[in-house]
């Protein structure tokens, strides 16, 4: 049901959840590498917002999300995807974080692949 609210955002690759209140920007794997778990072990990703230093690491299925950002302030990410020691896949991209809600990040068309997959 809650597909039914998210709403596309022209242009800036991304929807938004209306049922979170303060800014925030999450990415997916497979929205974002294409990668699927059941492809092979060894996967890992890393996310670094540029503006505020952070970063973040997960593994297959794991979500990244930065908080506590400023609404409606561009933020530019690197993303980076691993299997083992390997970097598969690599790219910057800018996300805009709405005034209020999550928004879901589509980066992939800045997603190179590099490992053939």
């Amino acid at each position: 049901m809650l597909g039914l609210f998210l709403a596309p955002l022209a242009g800036l690759g991304c929807t938004v959840d209306p049922w979170q209140d303060e800014p925030e920007i999450q990415f997916e794997e497979t929205t974002n590498i294409g990668y699927r778990c059941s492809q092979g072990p060894g996967f890992s990703w890393t996310v670094r917002a540029w503006e505020t230093g952070e970063q973040a690491t997960a593994g297959c299925q794991q979500p990244i999300r930065f908080e506590n950002l400023n609404g409606g302030y561009t933020y530019t990410f690197d993303i980076t995807g691993y299997l083992g020691q390997d970097v598969c896949w690599r790219g910057t991209c800018t996300v805009r974080a709405r005034s209020y809600g999550r928004t879901y990040a589509d980066c992939s068309a800045q997603i190179q692949s590099y490992c053939g997959l």
